[in-house]
């Protein structure tokens, strides 16, 4: 007979001349001209021995009778169970894990760190069980974002027990729900089923709102172009819903409350100092969570004026082709430039051997202190673009003492 059969009939019973039949195995019972399981009884092939002597006597008259029926107990597949602890470590529904971790029905969102030997959040502790032994079994998860679950053994072995985690990289978000509602099912190999809800609580987390997003991909701005505008940048949400503020790791820019991201009024870059600039902008709820987004602002070249300084001036009177003084010529751009000099025709630019520049008389020319005491100059500087510089210089002419005629 099939175990778990309840008030199963074994075989017929035909008795003659018998007032009384009686079995000694208080499971079974004659009736109705069978040997049978009581009404409630059943037997158990993992526990029952089999097969099972039961002895049915007759009995009428004054006599008796026996006859002994050996019963075998076939196995019948039986459903598996299964059932998923979680809770902290101490409590009554605890699920610490033989490796010292404990299992929780609550985990906060955006959370999915590792435990060491596993490969998510623990969830819950999963334990089976099935009559039949040796039978083996799959677990299923389905339900709410089913997709992000998986069910593992603990590397280092928890003997007996799987657990419910995150899969790798995946998380749970407060604001996509607070509570994540599962199946696990166990199915053993001969198809049986049995399944097991379970409800994950997703925490809240103060979340940092979006990273800002510059509308332009690339931003450029010229030199010397104070106040520029680089960009507008789309608006940060926050997951809460709080207020966003904006900032920028250069005191040269700014982010307007329009989001335009430029440079302060009066503030400007300049090419000589760097052709690109590296910034932050950072994007910040009321709680000091932040997300940040770099960006690199190339600049612009802009050919600029050059510049010149005039030393002090002087020549000795009846001194032929003298230097009166320095001229320091300069460009931004480090372009050559081209020097003169004007005001008076005896005087030229003159670049001596080492690339410098001074105000000298030319060849043969030479002063008269009692004619000139001084005389006004000017020194243009030009690049080579056409940008011209220019400064006022004046000469003094020193008398010497003169033999008389």
């Amino acid at each position: 007979m099939d175990e778990n059969a309840d008030g199963a009939v074994v075989t017929s019973v035909a008795t003659e001349n018998a007032t009384s039949v009686t079995v000694d195995n208080d499971h079974f019972e004659v009736a109705d001209g069978n040997l049978k399981l009581k009404e409630g009884q059943k037997l158990d092939f993992e526990s029952d021995t089999s097969p099972i002597e039961v002895v049915i006597t007759a009995s009428g008259d004054g006599e008796s009778d026996t006859h002994t029926v050996s019963v075998s107990v076939n196995d019948v597949n039986e459903a598996p169970a299964i059932e998923v602890a979680g809770g902290a470590e101490g409590e009554e529904d605890g699920a610490a894990t033989a490796a010292g971790i404990t299992a929780s029905f609550t985990v906060a969102e955006n959370s999915g760190d590792a435990v060491e030997g596993a490969a998510g959040a623990i969830l819950g502790l999963i334990t089976l069980s099935d009559p039949d032994a040796g039978d083996t079994h799959t677990v299923a998860v389905s339900g709410d974002q089913a997709d992000k679950f998986q069910v593992i053994s603990h590397p280092e072995g928890d003997e007996g027990r799987l657990w419910l985690t995150l899969k790798p990289g995946q998380s749970l978000d407060f604001e996509e729900a607070a509570e994540v509602k599962l199946t696990l099912t166990v199915t053993d190999a001969g198809g049986l089923s049995a399944g097991a809800p379970v409800t994950i609580t997703v925490n809240d987390v103060n979340e940092a709102p979006s990273a800002p997003v510059v509308r332009d991909a690339a931003l450029s701005v010229d030199e010397n172009d104070a106040g520029a505008t680089l960009s507008s940048l789309s608006d940060s949400t926050d997951p809460e819903g709080a207020a966003v503020s904006y900032s920028v790791d250069n005191e040269k820019f700014e982010i307007t409350s329009g989001l335009v991201l430029k440079l302060k009024d009066g503030e400007s870059l300049n090419y000589e100092d760097g052709a690109a600039v590296d910034l932050v902008i950072t994007a910040s709820d009321p709680d000091g969570n932040t997300s940040e987004t770099p960006v690199t602002v190339t600049v612009g070249n802009v050919n600029e004026k050059p510049e010149v300084t005039v030393g002090a001036l002087a020549v000795v009177e009846n001194m032929p082709g003298a230097a009166a003084g320095t001229i320091t010529p300069s460009d931004p751009d480090g372009g050559e430039l081209k020097v003169e000099v004007s005001g008076d025709e005896r005087f030229e630019a003159r670049q001596d051997d080492e690339g410098g520049w001074r105000v000298a008389l030319k060849d043969g020319q030479s002063l008269d202190h009692e004619t000139d005491e001084s005389i006004d100059l000017m020194v243009t500087v030009t690049d080579a673009d056409g940008l011209t510089a220019t400064a006022d210089a004046t000469v003094a002419v020193n008398d010497v003492n003169e033999k008389p005629e």
